[in-house]
């Protein structure tokens, strides 16, 4: 389960025992902070709310993030770095987030509950109505934009698994696939000099982290992470990569002539939610110098989420639906 929108949180046993999360109970407060490398942590937004995935603006002055309604849907705020006084930039009827800036600071990429996920773009000072870049049937969850500002990676939700596609943000608009093998494929990164595109999969039964070529996938492939990892973010010009293990933030050095990796080291660990999963956006972000992550933490003391369970479910669930 998701530690604060509560994804996933029920589960019914073959008896008909329901157990489950009101949501009232699940969506839960956190704090918004930037850890340094040495894993030393200060407080990016003062106060704690129902944060969720926040984002470092190019120039490092702003933070958009998601905040979260007592019923799990949300929108996409702004706020000034280390300061109160939040505007909200989406006002639709259903969920805003994940939002990506792009590379000059001047837009704000989000996807949008319309009743799929959809990808919209807006003016970051708000000074133009929304736009819509990416619809269809099946849901879409962003990932990086290139460096220049070109082209947007995001993921494709397909029946049985997730696929990686990239669209132009100017000119011919026109989404192309990149790669799709079958599996979840989720949070594509592109690298800085276009050559590479870092994800995650979990065609091995777990979430694991890879590096492919760009935009030709068939060039070269390797994994980075040896065991879990998930949410691959590009660092210090190319040469490094960073990913979410668990609760930790992992790193290993690109050499990217060489198409290698070293193992990952630990930089930082605790109570700092990720999101594995391929329906999640990503839950950190990186500043542009490599040297300060802004994550979610989850407070020291919080209320603890009160469980329901409910006895034949199954009958209920007959007589109300017949």
């Amino acid at each position: 389960m998701n530690a604060t929108d509560g994804a996933a949180a029920f589960d019914v046993s073959e008896t008909g025992t329901l157990a489950y999360m009101p949501v009232a109970s699940y969506v839960t407060e956190t704090e918004v902070v930037l850890v340094d490398r040495q894993g030393r942590a200060t407080l990016a937004l003062p106060h704690a709310d129902r944060y969720d995935h926040p984002r470092l603006s190019p120039d490092g002055s702003q933070v958009a993030v998601d905040i979260r309604a007592a019923n799990s849907l949300g929108d996409v705020w702004m706020f000034p770095l280390g300061r109160p006084g939040g505007t909200r930039l989406t006002t639709a009827a259903g969920c805003d987030f994940g939002a990506q800036w792009t590379p000059d600071g001047r837009e704000l990429l989000y996807s949008s509950e319309r009743p799929t996920y959809d990808v919209y773009r807006r003016a970051a000072d708000a000074s133009r109505p929304e736009e819509p870049l990416l619809t269809g049937r099946h849901d879409r969850y962003l990932g990086t934009t290139s460096r220049d500002g070109q082209l947007l990676a995001y993921q494709l939700s397909l029946p049985g698994q997730s696929d990686l596609w990239t669209v132009h943000l100017v000119g011919d608009t026109a989404p192309s696939r990149y790669l799709g093998n079958g599996f979840n494929l989720a949070h594509p990164a592109l690298s800085p000099d276009g050559r590479w595109m870092a994800y995650d999969s979990d065609e091995s039964g777990r979430v694991e982290v890879f590096i492919q070529s760009f935009p030709d996938p068939g060039r070269r492939r390797w994994k980075v992470s040896p065991v879990q990892g998930s949410e691959p973010m590009w660092t210090r010009g190319g040469r490094e990569l960073v990913y979410r293990s668990a609760d930790s933030v992992m790193v290993v050095t690109v050499d990217p002539e060489a198409g290698t990796s070293t193992l990952p080291r630990l930089l930082f660990a605790g109570p700092y939610p990720d999101n594995p999963g391929w329906t999640r956006p990503r839950s950190y972000d990186v500043s542009a110098d490599g040297e300060r992550f802004l994550m979610t933490r989850v407070p020291a003391r919080r209320p603890t989420p009160r469980i329901t369970v409910v006895f034949n479910w199954f009958t209920e669930l007959e007589r109300v639906a017949p």
